[in-house]
């Protein structure tokens, strides 16, 4: 006789316990009941009869398989074995193969989407490449293919990153990397790359794009300027790409109830259609991959809801066709009551005469928001808009307290020039100064050689206590 579960009450706990009760002084009445009615059908049919017996004893469900024998004189074998954890494992084991199932559907039609993204850029790269190789194209040509090209390539390295960023989302690897920042310049930066937009696809006579920042004095929050900016430039390229005329407007707004700041982007664009609303946010969504009449996020939105789910916030929209759309998305965050101002006043207060700092970095806004901050200081600053500039100020490397370093440059890469300059000079402070950081954290910088880092959009108060650190 096999026993089961000896903790199980109204089973005995030794074979011994049987002998010489009635069923009724051993079984519960739900067990005794169907019991007799198997006995007495083994000693019609003379045959083997098995069944299971569901039962919940300890307020947990358990399963029993029986079996019944006939035997000699008309007496009956009984064999009661627990099968619930064999039960269990197979009901488990059957989610999971219809789990397995459903969602190598949903990546296979992920990947058929993605294979089609790809051949797109891909085919137009080859075929303005092959274009480029004929004779007696005139100057102007030659430019439209090769703009056509980079167009394109920049498109491919966009998909690739949008696919590095689902894979590491849905891996919890996603680098997340906060600190205090000034939100308004975020912002600002963005008004200024999409009022040129605007201008670029020749749409600023009928669209107006409008920022709505936050009061001063409420401007410096703590989270990560990065992965926020990632998530508005998603909203605003989709904003952008569905509204032909009217407005776009984007902010961010400070709500004390909630103690959340709530960022939006509002257009006058198509609207999102009913039918797609559903599964917007949602990841690996046939509805919306299949829909060829409408492609309004890639994975961009994906890749968004990831990112403020991290940060601690929601994101949501509203929307109605032909009218426009509304995107919010929350950041909980301590507001901090330090403005710009009172950052700017101590940095007045400092004196680096003497001092002599190197900008490595290929966007002039960029170089002269460095500039126009340090100025009080009195620090003597050069500029070096691509690689090959600062290799050529390198043979004067030891005039130079510190070194700004961009890591995505035109001509070279940030890292590579950094390891030269280090070459040469050891022991120079030489700070990164990027996004790139939230993509593999910032100790990869660190072990690379860098001495620090200052994420992008730029904390003043943070670049100042570092460029402090290295050269006060």
């Amino acid at each position: 006789m096999q026993i089961p579960d000896k903790s199980l009450p109204y089973i005995p706990n030794t074979p011994e316990d049987f002998l010489g009760k009635r069923l009724n002084k051993i079984f519960p009445k739900e067990i005794l009941k169907i019991t007799l009615e198997k006995l007495a059908q083994v000693r019609k049919t003379k045959s083997l009869v098995r069944y299971n017996l569901p039962l919940t004893l300890n307020e947990k469900p358990y399963f029993f398989e029986t079996r019944l024998f006939p035997f000699e004189k008309n007496q009956v074998i009984v064999l009661i074995s627990d099968v619930s954890k064999m039960r269990r494992l197979s009901k488990e084991l059957i989610q999971a193969k219809d789990q397995a199932i459903e969602s190598n559907k949903k990546i296979n039609q992920f990947l058929a989407n993605i294979s089609t993204e790809l051949r797109a850029p891909m085919n137009a790269i080859l075929g303005f490449s092959a274009l480029l190789e004929r004779e007696n194209l005139s100057e102007g040509k030659k430019q439209e293919y090769i703009d056509q090209i980079k167009t394109k390539g920049q498109t491919l390295v966009d998909l690739i990153d949008d696919i590095i960023n689902v894979t590491n989302i849905e891996s919890q690897k996603l680098s997340i990397i906060k600190n205090n920042f000034d939100v308004n310049i975020l912002l600002k930066d963005l008004l200024y790359k999409y009022v040129a937009e605007l201008e670029r696809q020749n749409k600023h006579t009928r669209l107006n794009i409008e920022c709505l920042p936050l009061p001063e004095g409420q401007e410096i929050i703590h989270s990560d300027a990065g992965r926020i900016e990632q998530v508005l430039t998603t909203l605003l390229n989709n904003a952008l790409k569905f509204t032909n005329k009217g407005s776009i407007v984007f902010g961010v707004e400070y709500k004390l109830k909630d103690n959340m700041f709530r960022f939006f982007v509002k257009d006058t664009g198509e609207g999102i259609p009913d039918n797609l609303k559903e599964h917007l946010f949602t990841k690996f969504s046939n509805s919306i991959d299949n829909d060829t009449s409408f492609n309004y996020t890639g994975l961009g939105l994906r890749i968004s809801k990831g990112i403020v789910n991290l940060l601690g916030g929601d994101i949501w929209f509203e929307s109605d066709p032909q009218k426009g759309t509304r995107f919010y998305f929350t950041i909980p965050s301590v507001v901090e009551n330090r403005s710009q101002n009172n950052v700017l006043k101590t940095i007045n207060e400092t004196n680096w005469k003497g001092k002599r700092i190197l900008i490595v970095e290929d966007e002039e806004v960029n170089s002269l928001l460095l500039t126009e901050f340090l100025y009080e200081t009195q620090i003597d600053i050069v500029h070096a808009k691509n690689g090959q500039e600062f290799i050529n100020h390198c043979k004067e490397i030891e005039t130079f307290d510190a070194v700004l370093m961009d890591i995505r440059l035109p001509d070279n890469n940030g890292i590579e020039l950094t390891k030269y300059a280090k070459s040469l000079r050891n022991n120079i402070p030489i700070i990164a100064q990027t996004a790139y950081a939230m993509e593999q954290g910032k100790n990869h910088f660190i072990d690379e050689g860098f001495d620090d880092i200052v994420l992008k959009p730029i904390d003043f108060y943070e670049l100042f206590r570092i460029l402090n650190r290295h050269i006060g």
